[in-house]
């Protein structure tokens, strides 16, 4: 994809649009013009002893980038870490895709992708987080040495957060692993369980136990309590395409909704949720919650969706095991 993006702005470079040379003849000068046949005149204007040919570019170019917007949505996974120490995938419309990886995977939960869609997941019983390339290739440990690990989150720098359950804690990494020490420590009674960043920088931390969200500075200052109006018991956390922010409550069976202040918005969901734990937001705005609890007189789990309002669209997947958190992924433009 990044080739044809590459080729399609050569294509439409000046050089190629426009290309105009002047010649002298004697004390006069004729202007020659030179259309790229891929390019359909629609007019000239004149400019001294030159002239600008107008071409249908804009036209084409949007339609180009409708039609790549909508290859990649229609490309786009949801990669779910699951009970059977396995990260399964599914297509948006919910087809089983298979097992996307399982090496060295030891009670997977928090997900997490960086800007190169590479996957990166919580082993709690490993106390490690786990690396995996965009195609599933398993990359190794990235960290080792955690403190009972939950959740994971990227900040726009590409450093790497994860919460540290065993001493209440949220550790820093560099983009390559390096430890970079406690960004918070939250002593006490205080039980984090999600990380999600605010589109400023500040890092927000779902509190289990106090059922409330705190709300922390690029540099780790303590900002105080971002929401807690209609929580109870967070366990996720993820920003909707409005900058809305949705927080799951294990506590009531419910995804409640905050503005970007934390203004309370209300309640988003709740019609089959059970135990709701990880969820994500695909390209549309519809939002996929994991039943971390098995459906009412069955022994399976589901995935629940939701549209960008809350209607209750039914089972997006049904399995047989636990999932716990998941991530919606897409191919990378970039490389590495």
């Amino acid at each position: 994809m990044r080739i044809l993006l590459q080729e399609w702005f050569y294509s439409i470079s000046a050089k190629r649009l426009v290309a105009s040379e002047t010649h002298a003849e004697g004390k006069g000068h004729a202007t020659r013009r030179r259309v790229s046949p891929r390019l359909k005149p629609v007019g000239v204007v004149p400019d001294g002893q030159r002239s600008i040919l107008v071409g249908t570019l804009g036209r084409a170019f949007l339609l180009l980038i409708v039609v790549l917007a909508s290859a990649v949505a229609r490309s786009q996974t949801v990669l779910v870490s699951v009970s059977d120490n396995t990260i399964r995938m599914f297509s948006l419309t919910g087809q089983d895709l298979g097992i996307f990886a399982s090496a060295g995977l030891n009670g997977p939960d928090g997900v997490a992708l960086d800007r190169y869609r590479n996957l990166y997941v919580v082993n709690i019983f490993g106390n490690t987080i786990r690396k995996f390339s965009r195609t599933g290739q398993d990359l190794g440990d990235l960290v080792s040495g955690l403190n009972q690990p939950l959740t994971l989150a990227f900040d726009s720098h590409g450093n790497l957060f994860v919460v540290n359950s065993g001493d209440n804690s949220i550790h820093k990494f560099s983009p390559t692993g390096e430890d970079l020490g406690v960004f918070v420590s939250l002593l006490g009674t205080n039980c984090p369980a999600a990380l999600a960043f605010e589109r400023s920088g500040n890092l927000l931390v779902a509190d289990i136990c106090f059922s409330e969200i705190l709300e922390f500075s690029p540099t780790g200052d303590n900002l105080g309590v971002f929401a807690s109006t209609g929580l109870s018991n967070p366990d996720a956390l993820a920003f909707d395409h409005s900058g809305d922010l949705l927080v799951s409550n294990s506590g009531n069976n419910t995804i409640h909704k905050f503005s970007p202040t934390g203004q309370d918005l209300g309640g988003f969901a709740s019609t089959g949720l059970r135990f709701p734990g990880g969820f994500a937001v695909d390209w549309a705005g519809n939002v996929l919650v994991a039943n971390e609890q098995q459906r009412a007189h069955r022994t399976d789990y589901s995935i629940r969706k939701f549209s960008p309002t809350g209607q209750d669209l039914g089972d997006f997947v049904v399995m047989t095991s636990q999932p716990r958190f998941l991530v919606i992924s897409a191919p990378s433009l970039a490389s590495r």
